[in-house]
């Protein structure tokens, strides 16, 4: 009755594992096996059937190989997640530590609220509508055709608004889950608790964290946004009344458990096999890895710059019909990366007399306006960013644009407190611009120091003068007293020399 596979292993393993098989054990030795008091040929180990044997078909325990050590394995119903080899080495631990499984339900539940909207909905459509006006809401389709091809797009593409109360649902579902882990002793307890073949702990989880999560809200959404709660609104008392008020009555409070239980007994069935561990698979690999690409997915998922809807203002195309028609034009939302972006100036390279694009510091002071510094952030080759930046201070200036230093605040737009640029700052800011003082010092410099050529220098002015005929420099100069000057255009560039 007893039964023996050959698995082919090569001979450089040195232990295999102890079998325990109803009060007895199987010891097994590199080279030969030793079962039941008899020898069998190297490379066999022996099949699980041998648990089928009773007790009376084992005459004698098993000879230990003289070296060797009997350790029983631990029931899995233990909970350990160690698997040891005969000579007690740790080979595999399988189960992640307390904070981990933590972390792994406060990251699910966090990825899973753009979708806890959609279960409400659904709950409270079947509670309250008939089915003529689910029918028109729907536009002819099913309730889940509605959800999945409508709304959960929708829903994921505006969740960086659902930002807040992602943190306080994380937040709140983590606490929950090491309470309970605490309580009764680990995972393998919580999975043992069910009603049949439904699993409990999950759903329980999610039931707790649905009506006790409303009142972490003011505090999650003053750490999202604390430009938009600086008047201590998560400490107001009649906030947490509002709150109390409209999520602890007779239509919502059923709504925050159905979609708790719905949501916790997802999540348990999901994550499951990472909080237990699977034997023979090491924590990190599973467990750690779909941690870290959780932590990815919510990064990817709560950023606001991941959405292709937010246009940086080089492309926004203010020629749009919706942009220029005669009742209620809409406005163009768009972004730049900060203030600076706009302070690109020309400039000549000292060793080369090379055309330069250098970009200033600018300081935003306490009336609104700006003040520019003169040391520059970042210089490239070339005119091109000197003239990218030009073109967008014109058009910031544009009433059909919106613009904002972020795309965050391009991206909530009306919903945030972030204030648009205003097209007159940006104006006065280009005006203290030194476009084109600091080109011609440059030159000057050049020059007088001779560090290139004459014929290098005046190519170089050559190529930057035209740039320079738009400043408010030259602007200055074409309306003074001076007849001769580099501001009449490219011809005067000998009287410059």
């Amino acid at each position: 009755r007893l039964s023996f596979l050959s698995p082919h292993r090569p001979p450089a393993m040195a232990l295999l594992r102890a079998l325990r098989f109803r009060g007895r054990v199987v010891a097994s030795h590199v080279g030969t096996v030793h079962t039941l008091g008899r020898a069998c040929p190297p490379r066999l180990v022996v099949c699980p059937l041998v648990a089928s044997l009773r007790q009376s078909d084992l005459p004698a325990p098993p000879r230990i190989f003289p070296g060797g050590s009997i350790r029983h394995l631990a029931d899995a119903a233990a909970g350990t997640s160690i698997v040891k080899d005969d000579l007690g080495t740790p080979e595999v631990e399988s189960q992640p530590p307390l904070l981990v499984r933590a972390g792994l339900v406060g990251a699910a539940t966090a990825l899973m609220t753009p979708v806890f909207p959609i279960i409400g909905f659904n709950q409270l459509a079947f509670r309250f509508l008939d089915p003529v006006t689910r029918m028109a809401i729907t536009g002819g389709t099913s309730m889940i055709y509605f959800s999945v091809m409508v709304l959960f797009p929708k829903a994921f593409f505006y969740a960086p608004l659902l930002l807040p109360f992602a943190v306080g649902n994380g937040l709140v579902a983590t606490g929950v889950y090491l309470a309970a882990d605490l309580a009764v002793g680990g995972p393998a307890a919580l999975t043992r608790c069910k009603l049949g073949p439904l699993p409990l702990t999950g759903p329980l989880i999610g039931a707790v964290t649905a009506v006790t999560v409303p009142f972490v809200y003011p505090v999650s959404w003053a750490i999202v946004f604390p430009d938009m709660s600086s008047n201590g609104l998560w400490m107001d008392t009649e906030v947490y009344d509002l709150i109390w008020n409209w999520c602890y009555n007779s239509v919502m409070l059923p709504c925050l458990l159905t979609t708790g239980l719905a949501a916790g007994t997802i999540i348990h069935i999901v994550l499951q096999p990472m909080i237990l561990g699977v034997p023979g698979i090491p924590w990190l690999h599973l467990a750690g890895g779909v941690l870290a690409v959780a932590s990815l997915g919510l990064v990817a998922l709560y950023s606001s710059s991941a959405r292709n809807g937010v246009q940086h203002l080089r492309e926004v195309d203010t020629e749009d019909p919706k942009y220029n028609g005669w009742i209620f034009p809409s406005r163009a939302p768009c972004f730049v990366q900060g203030e600076s972006e706009f302070c690109w100036v020309l400039s000549l390279d000292y060793s080369s007399g090379e055309l330069l694009s250098e970009q200033r510091q600018v300081r935003r002071l306490a009336d609104g306006s700006y003040a520019v510094e003169q040391e520059a952030l970042d210089s490239r080759s070339g005119p091109e960013m000197a003239l990218r930046a030009r073109e967008l201070g014109q058009k910031v200036q544009d009433k059909r644009i919106r613009c904002y230093t972020s795309s965050r605040g391009a991206y909530l737009d009306t919903f945030s407190n972030a204030e648009p640029l205003r097209g007159q700052a940006i104006k006065d800011l280009l005006d203290g611009l030194p476009a084109a003082e600091a080109a011609l010092t440059d030159a000057l410099v050049l020059s007088v120091t001779g560090s290139v050529s004459r014929e290098r220098l005046e190519d170089a002015l050559r190529e930057l003068l035209p740039h320079l005929l738009e400043t408010p420099l030259a602007q200055r100069l074409r309306s003074s007293w001076l007849r001769t000057s580099w501001a009449q255009g490219p011809g005067s560039l000998p009287s410059l020399l």
